[in-house]
């Protein structure tokens, strides 16, 4: 017999043999009791704010036409980055001229404005 006819004998086999199904069995279904977890609450208390934060929430944009004048007597009343944003002050200067030279040494417009109502709030400056 050629190679070429034992592969043909072994596929008539494979065929013709029968094909044993094995019984199925089926597993139990087991069920498992549902049990609720408390919810437990880890929400933090709220922090309460200080007046002067409370006094900065409440007060609104000043316009830009008001006019700065600088009240703190130390050179850097805040220290850290905002001391070089507060070296901007200028006595006479407008909002509107403190926010464009503060855009010009790199800060975002809304950190200036930001800036002048807490430091109006603060007490180092007045606007009129």
């Amino acid at each position: 017999m050629s190679k070429r006819t034992k592969k043909i004998v072994a596929v008539q086999q494979a065929v013709e043999t029968p094909v044993v199904e094995t019984p199925v069995v089926e597993t139990p279904v087991v069920e498992t009791p549902v049990v609720e977890t408390p919810v437990v609450e880890t929400a933090k208390p709220k922090k309460k704010l200080s007046s002067q934060a409370q006094r900065y929430n409440a007060q609104e944009h000043l316009p830009d036409g008001a006019v700065i004048t600088v009240l703190a007597t130390d050179k850097n009343p805040k220290g850290g980055k905002a001391e070089g944003r507060f070296a901007l002050y200028r006595d006479g200067q407008t909002v509107a001229e403190y926010v464009a030279a503060s855009v010009k040494a790199g800060n975002p417009k809304a950190l200036a404005r930001n800036d002048v109502r807490w430091d109006l709030v603060a007490g180092f400056i007045s606007v009129q």
